[in-house]
This record gives C-alpha cells, sequence and structure tokens, in this order.
C-alpha cells in the first residue's frame, strides 16, 4: 500500500519530527537514546514519534521492557519496486548535507560511540572467565556437537563472534584451516593464546557487520550466541554470506525472544532474543537456502533458535 503523501507532508510539517527523521535514518535507537540525542523530555519525544508512527514513516519493536524505532524501511518487494523511495533512504538523501542538523548527527554519533565503549568495557572485564559466562546462557546446549557432524573435514570455517575460541578449540580438528574474528580485543587476546603453536588457526579483529574476510573466503561460518549483542544483525548476516563460497554453510545459534530484562542489565544484550521468523527472513534477504530451523533448550527457561543455511551459488 502506498503511503498518502497529504498524510506524510502533514507529519513532517514540525521541525522536531524532520530532526527525528533525521536520526532514525541513520539508526535504530529506543527512547532513552532519543531523548539523549535531541535533548528532550520523554513525553513530548513520544508525542511526535507516534503521529511519525502512525503515519508509517517509523517502524518500531517492543524489545522487553524497550522500544526501539527506526525509519521505515522498503522490505515489502512490492514497496521496494513501487519508484517511491523508504522514508530512511528519503530522509538520509534529503537530510545528510543540512548543517542545521549536523549538531543532532554528531550527538547521535557520540551515543552510538558510548555505546561501544560500554559494550567493550565489559567484553575486557569478563573475557578471562568468558567460558563460564556463555553456560549461564546456553546451559547444555552443545553447539559444536550440533553443528559438527553437519561439516565435511577439511574445511575453512570462520567463527564470527569467537569470543575467546572455545568453540573453535571443539573443531579444529576437523577443520582445514580456522578463522575467528571478534570485536574485542581481550577476547581475541584469550583466543590467540588458547591456540598457541596452532598453525592452522588464526584470529582477526573486526565488527561482524563489517568482517575483515575476502569474499567467499570461507567454506563455514558459524555465528552463535552473537547477534543479540549487535546493532545490526541482518547486516551481519548479509556479511556471513558475503564470506562464504557458493554451497558454503552458515549456522546460527542464538536465543528465542524472551523478556529476562537480566539479559540486559547484566549480560549488556542488545536484544532480548529474536523470533526464529525473524532469523529465517534475513537468511533469506541474505540469498541463503535454510535446510534446518529449530528450538533447543538454553539455560534455565531459555531457548535458543537453530538455524543451518546454504549460500546459494
Amino acid at each position: 500500500m502506498k503511503m498518502n503523501p497529504l498524510v506524510i507532508f502533514k507529519a513532517l510539517a514540525d521541525e522536531t519530527r524532520i530532526r527525528l527523521m533525521n536520526i532514525l535514518s541513520l539508526s535504530e535507537l529506543n527512547v532513552y537514546e532519543i531523548t539523549t540525542v535531541l535533548d528532550m523530555g520523554q513525553s513530548r519525544i513520544s508525542r511526535h514519534l507516534k503521529i511519525l508512527a502512525e503515519s508509517r514513516l517509523l517502524e518500531s519493536r517492543r524489545d522487553g521492557l524497550w522500544v526501539f524505532y527506526r525509519a521505515a524501511r522498503a522490505d515489502d518487494p512490492a514497496e521496494a519496486g513501487s519508484g517511491y523511495a523508504a522514508p530512511a533512504a528519503l530522509c538520509r538523501e534529503l537530510l545528510e548535507n543540512e548543517e542545521h542538523f549536523e549538531a543532532d548527527r554528531a550527538r547521535l554519533r557520540a551515543v552510538i560511540s558510548a555505546r561501544g565503549k560500554e559494550k567493550a568495557m565489559y567484553f575486557e572485564d569478563v573475557a578471562p572467565e568468558w567460558d563460564d559466562v556463555r553456560k549461564k546462557l546456553v546451559g547444555s546446549l552443545d553447539a559444536a556437537g550440533i553443528i559438527l557432524p553437519l561439516i565435511e573435514k577439511n574445511r575453512i570455517i570462520a567463527d564470527l563472534g569467537c569470543g575467546t575460541g572455545g568453540l573453535l578449540e571443539q573443531i579444529y580438528a576437523q577443520a582445514s584451516r580456522v578463522i575467528g574474528i571478534d570485536s574485542s580485543d581481550a577476547m581475541i587476546d584469550v583466543a590467540r593464546n588458547r591456540f598457541a603453536g596452532k598453525e592452522r588457526a588464526e584470529f582477526r579483529i573486526g565488527e561482524l557487520e563489517h568482517l575483515p574476510v575476502r569474499d567467499g573466503e570461507a567454506d563455514v561460518a558459524i555465528i552463535s550466541m552473537v547477534l543479540h549483542y549487535l546493532d545490526e544483525p541482518a547486516r551481519a548476516i548479509e556479511e556471513a554470506c558475503r564470506a562464504l563460497r557458493g554451497k558454503g554453510s552458515l549456522f546460527i545459534i542464538d536465543l528465542n525472544s524472551h523478556s529476562d530484562e537480566r539479559m540486559r542489565t547484566v549480560f549488556r544484550h542488545r536484544r532480548l532474543g529474536f523470533e526464529i521468523d525473524e532469523i529465517k527472513g534475513w537468511i533469506k534477504a541474505a540469498n541463503m537456502d535454510i535446510i534446518k530451523a529449530e528450538q533447543l533448550p538454553a539455560a534455565g527457561a531459555l531457548t535458543a533458535n537453530f538455524f543451518h543455511a546454504v549460500k546459494v551459488q
């Protein structure tokens, strides 16, 4: 369904709402982050967010006690081919060079930077005990035991968000080479020490949304219990697909959607898990065929989603 131009122009006939579209076309933010960037009270911000959402200029998603907003995207193929730019793309094009809104963009960059620094400090602190921390989330779930039978021997295996290398250590004997990638220097340091003297292992610092790998470098990619930390999990799946050769396999394990806010406050999760269909959609959008998707028990009342997908040639 096409957007009504009269509704759109009426919704945008306010400086605060234009400022909101400016920052939300660049990043998904929760209400607290929005109030920080625009330096306004929550009640005022909420009123304008409601108008934009009702005009279909914004998308929102509830995640536990938090609500996240972003400018609407043309995820619907019918809309994507309609000749109309999605609000997110349109706002970036119209506003990115407007100096009047640069102060908001600067504060947005500061909020995103502070979020990244907080996450980096957390991983630096927990790196020495990371294996024990993971057990508190996955319980008896055996990622290596699930994945190994599905991988042919002598393949190049990349663990994206490898942490301290515990999963790669269990897979190493079956691989011709393993590549561990993580954004945390502290995690990578522990992983390198763990693999000292093993020539078929290498570790790289990098973000999953911008992987430091060549196109088609790996035969197998694994993203295990990582997506919930990311701002753009769909982008990480796209990058994993790029890193795979044709018919290469991608394995994803992550928490199913839940409401345990401790995961955010104690373990610094950005998202409280995912609906299984949400990740399925991202995998398909990345041009991959889903071979298997199922739910598995994790720690306590938590469950995890497991996916096996193959890159379409």
